[in-house]
């Protein structure tokens, strides 16, 4: 299930944020707290922002669609339907401004946050 939510994300990614643009990147950081007994997980992609009309209702809706570069709706109904299987202790997904700075040059980066516990 993992390997099909990174996919998702990446072909997401590929097909959304970063549609007409270069130079783009995606991040992958992965965390053990052994203490705590949890993974985390972070996927960051250097492309666009969600629509400013973004609504995570119709982004978690199986046809659900968005901003002027809407897919089929299904991106975002996968990961809900994945995320309810893996049942993760934390989950979010944010929109930042990284400023002048930031590695793409646009300054924004999403990011989507998992944090899971490990099966003893």
């Amino acid at each position: 299930l993992l390997k099909t939510l990174f996919d998702n994300l990446v072909e997401n990614a590929i097909k959304h944020a970063f549609r007409g643009m270069e130079n783009m990147f995606m991040e992958f950081d992965i965390s053990l707290d052994e203490d705590l007994n949890t993974i985390s997980l972070e996927v960051t992609n250097s492309g666009r922002p969600f629509p400013p009309n973004f609504d995570f209702d119709i982004f978690w809706r199986k046809g659900g669609k968005a901003g002027e570069n809407a897919g089929s709706g299904y991106g975002g109904w996968l990961i809900g339907k994945i995320l309810q299987r893996l049942n993760p202790i934390d989950f979010e997904i944010y929109d930042e401004d990284n400023g002048p700075e930031a590695k793409n040059g646009y300054g924004w980066a999403t990011t989507f946050y998992f944090s899971f516990n490990l099966i003893d």
